[in-house]
């Protein structure tokens, strides 16, 4: 996900920043530990039968989960989203998120 927020702390009054979740049934939370555990990153919630990971720290989005789908292609109608999700990492790394 990019989310794009107000924020009064910024000049342009928007805060961009990229999000990353996958949700999988409480029934394999082992699996969502292993990955976070692989990964190195992410945070695990627990909500009613899902367990959601979460990874917003851009650090990690932009050396460790942007690198590992593009070794390990996504395949079908979301590796498009996937190519929109690098773009838009691309304009935060130069910046660009922080201009209109």
């Amino acid at each position: 996900m990019v989310d794009i927020v107000k924020s009064k702390t910024t000049k342009i009054e928007y805060s961009v920043s990229l999000r990353f979740m996958i949700s999988q049934h409480s029934r394999d939370e082992q699996l969502m530990f292993n990955l976070i555990h692989y990964l190195n990153c992410g945070k695990p919630n627990k909500n009613n039968n899902c367990l959601n990971l979460t990874i917003r720290r851009f650090a990690d989005i932009d050396k460790i989960f942007i690198p590992f789908f593009k070794k390990y292609p996504i395949l079908g109608q979301k590796s498009l989203d996937f190519q929109d999700f690098c773009r838009a990492g691309k304009l935060i790394n130069r910046k660009d998120h922080l201009t209109i």
